[in-house]
């Protein structure tokens, strides 16, 4: 929960002082994005189990954190505040100002950043750190084709939840 509210807290300040109309993506998606939001739960799932079918039991131990009904609800929020600032926030400011080009691409490399110290913890995690830098993009992508971040949201809480439960 403090996740979720570290992650938000940046767009809600901005959006209660805004002078500006800022699309930030919490409204509803377009009806197509929900089946681009399946396809993209697919695809990320099965990479996401890929690259972590060669990390050794004990690396995979370090990087579980949720075991309990609770953990798994505290991955999810993560995961929607995540959303909210990257794809709402960032993406919206960014695309807004310049295009959506340019906010996918900054926030992709941003929520790539904050993925780093996972890489650094064991050799065997760096094609987790590059799948989750396409996700970003991937997430990013979807959040403009869909026009709103919960499609986006959906995905990364899924995949957070579901890798989870692969690897426990």
């Amino acid at each position: 929960m403090v996740m979720f509210v570290l992650w938000s807290l940046p767009t809600l300040v901005f959006l209660l002082l805004r002078r500006q109309p800022v699309t930030v993506g919490l409204g509803r998606p377009q009806a197509h994005g929900w089946t681009w939001a399946g396809i993209l739960l697919l695809v990320l799932l099965v990479l996401s189990y890929l690259v972590l079918l060669p990390v050794p039991a004990e690396v995979v131990a370090q990087t579980t954190t949720a075991t309990t009904a609770m953990g798994f609800l505290a991955m999810a929020l993560r995961a929607v505040g995540e959303e909210i600032f990257f794809r709402g926030f960032l993406q919206g400011i960014i695309t807004q100002r310049w295009n959506a080009g340019a906010g996918i691409t900054v926030q992709g490399l941003l929520f790539g950043l904050i993925h780093l110290p996972l890489a650094m913890m064991d050799v065997s995690l760096i094609p987790l750190f590059v799948v989750q830098i396409a996700t970003g993009f991937a997430q990013g992508w979807l959040r403009e084709k869909s026009a709103s971040l919960w499609p986006g949201a959906a995905v990364h809480a899924a995949i957070n939840i579901l890798t989870a439960m692969l690897l426990v």
